[in-house]
């Protein structure tokens, strides 16, 4: 697909490609920029830009769909029942929905909640597995609830393969005029008795306006009162560099700085993987030879032919 622009100011013109490439993981969407600057009559200058945008094969990384039958069963949830992704599939396929539709229909309608709920959770698990080496997958769910689902695998020497999951509930802060973070957190998520989470929930509270209380006075808040949830984090970027900083608020202080185009790109293997049932004890991901890898809609469970129609794409 190609787009045209045309910037009546050289300034302007600087500040435009400053924003293109700018732009959140993996949105530098053009895959060829051609610039013809023009000086008309009385000293005016513009710049003609054309764009030119591809959508194919841009979510992949690698065509190679992935398997393991290495598993044991999980009480509360169907492992076999969808693929899972790594945070850098997710953030591939994040940009590919966010390319084909428009970041402003993308943030602002209901019918893409999936995908910004993932693509924050994606970059919670980056900043993980940078502090502590976990390697998690991840899965959007297709119920009210959770949110998101992360499954880490785990070897023992006694038992098979098993998987410890955990459910994730994410949260925007800000776009309701909300002033307090820890009480905004515990009217909405922690302490809310509409909403029934347990010790597995993490609550994921992405921050969408500055703030001004210290992450000492959010943490000695919530410590006062008594809810079920073990884990609760904020995710934002911070003004000086646009890098993200994940803080865990509960039940400690601590933060993770993180370059998520950086961190994306050591994640180890695998992008996406399927899952079977056995009692081995090794953690082993083989090729899935003659399957299609799953599209930016199959990672976020949309439907496509829906969508497209909608919104005439």
């Amino acid at each position: 697909m190609l787009k045209f622009y045309l910037l009546c100011d050289l300034q302007e013109f600087s500040f435009f490609l400053l924003l293109s490439f700018y732009d959140d993981i993996y949105r530098c969407p053009f895959s060829t920029l051609s610039i013809y600057p023009i000086t008309l009559g009385k000293g005016i200058q513009i710049c003609i830009i054309f764009m030119n945008y591809s959508f194919n094969n841009s979510c992949p990384v690698t065509k190679e769909v992935y398997h393991s039958d290495i598993i044991s069963p999980m009480d509360d949830i169907d492992i076999k029942k969808y693929p899972w992704f790594s945070p850098t599939y997710v953030l591939h396929a994040h940009a590919d929905i966010v390319r084909l539709f428009g970041q402003r229909i993308v943030d602002t309608k209901t019918d893409f909640q999936r995908v910004g709920e993932m693509r924050k959770s994606a970059i919670m698990a980056l900043a993980l597995h940078k502090r502590t080496g976990m390697h998690l997958l991840m899965q959007a769910s297709r119920e009210t609830f959770p949110d998101v689902l992360t499954l880490e695998l785990i070897e023992s020497l006694d038992k098979p393969v098993h998987g410890n999951y955990h459910t994730v509930e994410i949260v925007d802060f800000g776009k309701n005029g909300e002033q307090d973070i820890a009480q905004f957190l515990l009217d909405i998520k922690l302490k809310n008795k509409k909403k029934a989470y347990d010790e597995d929930t993490i609550i994921l509270c992405y921050i969408n306006k500055p703030f001004s209380a210290t992450f000492d006075e959010i943490y000695k808040k919530l410590k006062r009162e008594v809810f079920k949830p073990k884990i609760v984090y904020i995710l934002g970027r911070r003004k000086d560099n646009g890098e993200y900083l994940l803080t865990q608020i509960f039940p400690e202080v601590a933060h993770i700085t993180l370059d998520a185009l950086a961190q994306s790109k050591i994640y180890p293997p695998p992008l996406h993987s399927t899952f079977t049932l056995s009692s081995k004890k090794k953690i082993e991901f083989v090729k899935n030879k003659g399957v299609a890898r799953p599209t930016g809609f199959e990672v976020f469970g949309l439907n496509e032919a829906e969508l497209r129609k909608k919104f005439n794409k």
